[in-house]
């Protein structure tokens, strides 16, 4: 089938000797940068539910392979620093599979479920095996459908009603508070500053936008928490460059698929937007603090 994780891994080899931009995260990123529309060639490996030993080990195989690389775009979003994924995430078996990674650790030696994409996750896979519906991607393992479903789309893109589902599960998914993940993924994502900058490439902090509805609800504590690390490690880095665009006046209703992710127009004008400012001299100095 047409697989987003295929075409991605397809796309970096291919082009290992082109590539000046990789871009990491979670789904934000995923379906908010194009690649298609940087001024350079760049590659798209963030995925929904990636962390940042996901990141981590994407990184360190990769900025060893991309003889051209100038540019990390990592993500941090509002929820970025208190999710870890468990030792037995289900997707570790694609990365395994498509970038010979093993996130697996000591378990699963011999089991199949580290060997088989179906196994390792039956509930989910099973309604694709009489499925003819592929998803469709580009050749940068970019979905380029996103316009044509979401909830924002069903609605019409009315205000009022998407107004009236603020407070359902979905907009709050990420309003949980774990320190202790918070600190663990502290430690990984300035290990990740380290190596970019020991192999003289470029950390770019992007925070994604969100919808108002979204930007809202948020629990001030753990924003002001990320926040506070990200000024922190600023004034550490000097090379940092900041792109926040979590509350940004340039994304209207129409750009978003749901709360927290934009469609195929937002991702146009959010990487044209990264793109104008990496490849001009604003990307030369650090970004001011958030605010």
């Amino acid at each position: 089938m047409n697989s987003a994780f295929g075409k991605k891994s397809e796309f970096i080899e291919k082009n290992k000797e082109n590539i000046e931009v990789l871009v990491l995260g979670t789904s934000h990123s995923q379906n908010g940068i194009n690649p298609q529309y940087f001024d350079s060639m760049g590659a798209n490996m963030a995925f929904g539910g990636q962390d940042f030993k996901l990141d981590s080990l994407l990184l360190e195989k990769y900025i060893h392979e991309l003889s051209r690389l100038k540019y990390v775009i990592f993500e941090v979003s509002y929820h970025s620093l208190e999710q870890r994924n468990k030792g037995k995430y289900k997707r570790n078996v694609l990365y395994l599979r498509y970038y010979d990674i093993d996130n697996f650790g000591d378990y699963l030696k011999l089991d199949i479920r580290k060997h088989s994409i179906f196994f390792s996750a039956p509930h989910t896979y099973f309604k694709f095996v009489f499925s003819f519906n592929s998803i469709e991607v580009d050749e940068y393992g970019f979905q380029t459908e996103l316009i044509r479903k979401g909830r924002f789309y069903e609605v019409d893109y009315d205000t009022l009603k998407i107004r009236s589902m603020e407070k359902d599960r979905f907009v709050n998914r990420h309003n949980y508070i774990d320190l202790q993940k918070h600190k663990i993924n502290e430690i990984a994502f300035q290990r990740m500053i380290d190596i970019c900058i020991e192999n003289d490439v470029a950390p770019i902090i992007l925070i994604p936008p969100v919808y108002k509805t979204y930007y809202e609800r948020m629990i001030p504590e753990k924003k002001s928490r990320r926040d506070t690390f990200l000024n922190d490690l600023m004034e550490k880095y000097p090379s940092i460059v900041l792109m926040d665009y979590e509350n940004s006046s340039l994304f209207e209703v129409e750009d978003f698929t749901n709360e927290d992710h934009l469609n195929i127009y937002g991702a146009k004008k959010l990487t044209e937007e990264v793109s104008k400012r990496l490849f001009t001299k604003t990307a030369t100095t650090s970004s001011s603090a958030i605010q």
